[in-house]
């Protein structure tokens, strides 16, 4: 089942949630900068589209089962402040979305672009701030399975 991805611009997902631009694309899906049409208080938010591939009915289903227990797992993550908030879950079309706390600042790998290097201070530094998210990521029972540079944000505001 093939879908143009990138018509989503402009569209309005669950009633609730205008897709404004599509910030990044990766091997499970699209992200994209949204805001809450129903709400007043004017917040962007990310919204992930996940695009699996399946055959038949059964792996949709699977597909939804993974989906829903990925987003409870989410939740329960989300209660540490340096990993985005969950707001919302859902499928729509037979494609499935989650929206996210948008974390205002710029990824670890285009930190390491701009500066080129790093001393060995700095590098401590990020490296404990990653093993203290991810003590408490394990501590939950859980393995996050892309961990890379690209998906590490510096909050802008408080780094």
């Amino acid at each position: 089942m093939q879908t143009n991805h990138d018509s989503l611009i402009g569209k309005t997902l669950r009633g609730k949630y205008q897709v404004i631009s599509k910030l990044a694309q990766g091997g499970q899906g699209n992200i994209y900068d949204a805001k809450d049409i129903t709400s007043s208080i004017d917040k962007r938010y990310i919204v992930k589209q996940f695009a699996p591939t399946y055959e038949s009915g059964s792996q949709l289903q699977k597909a939804q089962e993974l989906f829903n227990q990925e987003a409870i797992i989410l939740q329960k993550l989300g209660s540490h402040t340096q990993i985005p908030q969950i707001f919302d879950y859902f499928t729509e079309n037979s494609q499935f979305f989650l929206v996210q706390e948008f974390i205002d600042g710029q990824n670890l790998q285009q930190e390491l672009d701009q500066k080129k290097y790093l001393t060995e201070s700095a590098t401590i530094e990020i490296l404990q701030d990653i093993l203290r998210v991810l003590q408490f990521v394990h501590q939950n029972n859980y393995i996050h399975r892309d961990l890379k540079p690209s998906n590490l944000i510096r909050n802008q505001c408080d780094r």
